[in-house]
């Protein structure tokens, strides 16, 4: 059964297909290569055609030859950051009497092969680029199994939900999948990749977009893209 969405809505499925894009900026896909992130031949075709007409791919026709190469990895990523706001994800606030919650975090999640959990905003862009000194924790959690880790979290941590201001917030991710793509563990702590942290801090308010900034010129004086993994 086909996805009922729209090509030019960017959901977890577009993300998907954007990260492979992202990952091999030269390479020329076939519609099939997009298969191995669930993505159908019909889907993905309907996605690029989407893409060609903002001009963001050029596609070459050529019967079962035909093949899709991407623009520009810059063009992509910002008409993708114009279309994406963190306000899609659904927000959990809390506070907790822990001195040191981001700590705590990691020491209840240490049993696991790997957290349940990647941070976000500035939480995690100041693993890679300090720039904004903030208390508060963001992180994701996975989709799949958001419930039952909230509520582990929630006892774990000695958590009581706030409307907002909380010190620790958890995020049910609306890119059920791609948000979790290319995460990596910085200083014991999972955190989003640098694609998904520009992102995300660019629209957020709380100096997101000065610390998007900053931490897009860190990774260029590196010598690193926000797309490589």
């Amino acid at each position: 059964m086909r996805e009922k969405q729209s090509p030019t809505q960017f959901t977890d499925k577009v993300a998907l297909l954007f990260l492979l894009l992202l990952s091999d900026p030269e390479r020329k896909w076939h519609v099939h290569d997009f298969r191995r992130e669930g993505i159908s031949m019909g889907w993905a075709s309907e996605i690029l055609s989407a893409l060609h007409d903002s001009h963001l791919v050029e596609r070459e026709y050529r019967g079962k030859f035909s093949y899709t190469t991407l623009v520009s990895p810059q063009r992509l990523i910002g008409t993708w950051t114009e279309r994406y706001s963190f306000s899609m994800n659904r927000q959990y606030s809390f506070r907790s009497v822990q001195k040191n919650i981001l700590s705590e975090l990691k020491t209840a999640c240490k049993k696991e092969k790997k957290p349940p959990y990647a941070l976000t905003l500035h939480t995690g862009a100041n693993f890679l680029a300090p720039y904004v000194k903030s208390p508060a924790v963001h992180a994701y959690l996975e989709a799949k199994s958001f419930g039952r880790t909230l509520a582990f979290l929630k006892k774990a941590l000695d958590l009581r939900q706030v409307m907002d201001g909380g010190t620790i917030n958890f995020y049910e991710p609306f890119y059920k999948e791609a948000v979790f793509k290319n995460t990596r563990i910085l200083r014991g702590f999972r955190v989003v990749s640098n694609l998904q942290l520009y992102l995300d801090l660019f629209h957020h308010g709380l100096r997101g977009y000065e610390h998007s900034t900053h931490l897009k010129h860190t990774l260029e004086e590196q010598r690193i893209s926000l797309w490589s993994k």
